[in-house]
């Protein structure tokens, strides 16, 4: 017959209200022995919990948090535009729940999605140049050519005068 060990049980993790528990552990201004007061469990034990538990339990909610954020109906998308406006709702979904919650951090991230999506639809539309300005008439490939095509015209004068007057002034 062998002997039954017992395993340590965290009294955090047992009591009925570990949720708020957890939130309140969160927080680093509270103390480990006020949250036990609080809830009627030893000090040591809070201190257990925020490091070997309260880990995995901020992941688990954090995952939680962010499975409801995302939960956001949006038409499938076809073009690159209805794509850009999924994008946009569900930012601004986003942008709403972390507003109300007074996440600073998530609302700055959500305002830099909501500007990148604006961004892209203004160069879809052509409204913002994502070319070099280039002016080719500075080159000297295009001094040698125009000097070489005036020349060429030296023996047709109303042609010669109809080009230089097309060209642009340099």
């Amino acid at each position: 017959m062998g002997i039954a060990v017992a395993t340590p049980r965290c009294q955090v993790c047992a009591h009925s209200k570990l949720g708020e528990i957890n939130r309140i552990c969160m927080d680093k201004k509270n103390t480990n022995g006020a949250i036990g007061q609080i809830f009627g469990v030893h000090y040591k034990s809070v201190s257990r919990h925020r490091n070997e538990h309260l880990p995995k339990a901020m992941v688990e909610y954090a995952t939680q948090q962010a499975a409801e954020v995302l939960a956001v109906e949006t038409p499938e998308a076809e073009t690159p535009q209805d794509q850009i406006n999924a994008l946009m709702t569900k930012a601004r979904s986003v942008l709403d729940k972390v507003e109300k919650k007074k996440d600073y951090t998530n609302t700055i991230r959500a305002l830099r999605e909501i500007r990148g999506c604006i961004e892209l639809t203004a160069k879809l539309n052509g409204q913002i140049d994502q070319g070099a300005t280039i002016n080719i008439f500075a080159a000297p490939t295009w001094i040698v050519l125009q000097t070489a095509i005036i020349t060429a015209l030296e023996p047709f004068p109303e042609a010669r005068a109809a080009v230089l007057k097309a060209l642009p002034a340099s």
